[in-house]
């Protein structure tokens, strides 16, 4: 009972504590955002369950990593095509509401696992492949790789 009491007393306090600290902070831009962030990260941890059983498959990669944001979450789903319909929707929306949200919010910082999709290129890369290719090697910078090359055609 004292657990749900003190779950309403914050849950009634954040709007009002919120305002508050507005108006005390000195620097007003990005306050909003910021806010928005801090609470992305809290519901993505606090609410995985949820997450985990309504939008992405169950090969899919696991919403509640601690410092991430539910739309890392979505667009690491979203790269690896393991999102269910409600999860398809909501990348939809986000992604109208700022081109490509989902795969823009993926931090390679947090449980960093590469899609599970292999690429071996025998000739000239399609346009997806060269895609794919660009995003592994973007992946390996942000971890202090490098690609250096591609095994060459079979003849």
């Amino acid at each position: 009972m004292i657990g749900f009491i003190l779950f309403l007393i914050a849950y009634l306090l954040i709007l009002p504590l919120t305002l508050i600290n507005w108006i005390t902070v000195k620097t007003k831009k990005g306050f909003f955002l910021e806010t928005a962030l801090n609470i992305d990260i809290f519901a993505n941890r606090e609410f995985r369950a949820t997450w985990n059983k309504f939008l992405r498959k169950s090969n899919g990669y696991k919403f509640g990593e601690k410092g991430e944001t539910i739309s890392s979450a979505l667009g690491k789903n979203q790269r690896d095509e393991t999102l269910t319909r409600a999860g398809r929707i909501i990348c939809s929306i986000l992604d109208w509401l700022d081109k490509e949200h989902c795969k823009k919010s993926i931090n390679l910082n947090i449980n960093n696992k590469m899609s599970n999709k292999m690429i071996l290129v025998e000739k000239e890369p399609t346009e997806e492949q060269a895609k794919a290719i660009a995003e592994a090697s973007a992946i390996l910078e942000n971890a202090g790789l490098e690609l250096i090359g591609t095994r060459p055609p079979r003849r």
